[in-house]
């Protein structure tokens, strides 16, 4: 529940959609639900995660103080960002596209914090691969 409180719900004989249903009517107001996961009886297997749709999702922003550099078509821009690998710091430009990016100004560049760490990951993911 949004509160934070946990609902347990056992023996959903009626089927999803009943339950389904319940849930939206019972907990639509002040708590809303956030999601299920729907197991086996028996086996205790995950059937199914369900999530709200309608919840409001917290995004988080992140503001990089880097020199950026705007690709030739004017797409998007290159972040230098620095790695350490074996006492050697190697720079490896990330291209984040103009739609991900929220606010550029001379210095900084506003992106959501995901789309930072997808970027951080990948960049890891990449130089790994190159120094196989």
């Amino acid at each position: 529940m949004s509160t934070g409180e946990v609902v347990v719900y056992h023996n959903i004989n009626t089927g999803l959609f009943k339950f389904h249903r319940f849930i939206e009517d019972k907990f639509s107001h002040a708590q809303k639900w956030l999601y299920y996961n729907v197991r086996r009886k028996k086996t205790h297997e995950i059937v199914g995660n369900f999530r709200n749709p309608l919840m409001i999702k917290k995004k988080e922003i992140i503001r990089l103080y880097l020199n950026s550099i705007q690709n030739k078509k004017g797409t998007g821009y290159f972040i230098p960002i620095p790695y350490e690998r074996n006492n050697f710091t190697i720079i490896r430009n990330i291209f984040i596209a103009n739609s991900q990016i929220l606010e550029v100004k001379s210095d900084q560049i506003t992106i959501y914090k995901w789309i930072y760490d997808e970027s951080i990951k990948k960049g890891k993911e990449d130089l790994y691969q190159y120094y196989l």
